[in-house]
């Protein structure tokens, strides 16, 4: 089973740059899109107190109109060649084959 509970923040960078590349969109958003998720930063606040500055190595931007189209640009290859049943964020994948085909597993 698939848990995707974490999954904004587990999306590689530049794995899903090349998707969106695929798709064909523009260079200037494909600019954009590399300027939102690799030239960020963020940091946290505990009371009135700040923490240093990090820059995410992963994820997308959770609360974000963008955030959860890249996720769904991110899985949409997921399912090609295996049956995928979701249901909220679990995914089961599963495979039919022989019981002596451990190579499949």
């Amino acid at each position: 089973m698939l848990d995707f509970s974490k999954a904004f923040d587990l999306i590689n960078h530049h794995l899903l740059l090349d998707k969106l590349q695929s798709y064909g969109l523009p260079a200037h958003i494909l600019r954009w899109m590399a300027t939102f998720l690799l030239d960020r930063a963020q940091r946290v606040k505990i009371g009135n107190e700040y923490s240093h500055s990090g820059h995410p190595n992963g994820g997308v931007p959770q609360g974000t109109l963008s955030g959860p189209k890249c996720f769904l640009v991110y899985i949409n290859d997921l399912r090609t060649t295996v049956p995928l049943y979701k249901y909220v964020d679990d995914s089961t994948l599963f495979e039919i084959c022989d019981r002596n085909d451990v190579s499949v597993i």
